[in-house]
């Protein structure tokens, strides 16, 4: 019953933070609190699946309510280790979580993408596509326009060929992690550095400061 209640309360976006350990990863697009209608997220999982089969990454997006306690960090790279994301042989795993009530999000990278990914193109793809998107609550769009930004130097770059290489970087001072904080505010208020004040959302009390790659 207990199990069933909570399968309930999760499907109508209601329930709790959700541990990496607890995420049913079975599809490319997770979202747990429902930021995304259906018809977004089939479209979305069906360009991540057809970027799978062209070779260039095994992506995945995860979106819930906060990290359950945890670290930005600590979620992801446990969501992506879980997940295994990327194949053995190239290293080419890409990762995008999204906690919509701490207003933060990371994206992580399997070394096999480092190259054709450096951490300044990340930067610009994150504060020049996301953060404006979600600014007017276009969260599909912000979200594809970071992947679609990601693809599109992967078919550019030679380096995005990837190299022989499994999991991400354990090195992230070096690297080998895309990381980033959504820095943004509603359109009346002021911005407020390290934090989201999504629409409808209180501005979350942080300190000034901006996390990329951390």
């Amino acid at each position: 019953m207990r199990r069933l209640l909570y399968a309930l309360l999760l499907g109508s976006g209601l329930a709790g933070a959700v541990p990496a350990t607890d995420l049913k990863l079975n599809q490319p697009v997770i979202d747990t609190v429902q930021m995304l209608t259906a018809p977004q997220r089939e479209a979305l999982g069906q360009k991540l699946r057809g970027w799978q089969r062209e070779g260039l990454m095994q992506g995945a997006v995860v979106i819930v309510d906060d990290f359950d306690g945890a670290s930005s960090f600590d979620y992801a790279m446990a969501i992506f280790q879980r997940w295994q994301l990327g194949d053995k042989d190239k290293g080419n795993g890409l990762l995008l979580v999204i906690g919509r009530d701490n207003r933060q999000f990371r994206l992580i990278t399997g070394r096999g993408l480092e190259g054709a990914l450096p951490d300044v193109a990340v930067r610009k793809l994150l504060q020049g596509q996301l953060v404006p998107n979600f600014r007017q609550q276009r969260y599909a769009e912000g979200i594809e326009a970071v992947l679609a930004g990601a693809v599109e130097r992967l078919r550019a770059s030679p380096e995005g060929e990837a190299s022989p290489s499994t999991g991400p970087s354990p090195v992230p001072l070096l690297a080998a992690l895309a990381v980033a904080t959504i820095l943004a505010a509603v359109p009346a208020l002021a911005l407020v550095p390290g934090s989201v004040c999504w629409p409808g959302r209180p501005a979350a009390p942080t300190a000034a400061w901006l996390s990329v790659r951390c």
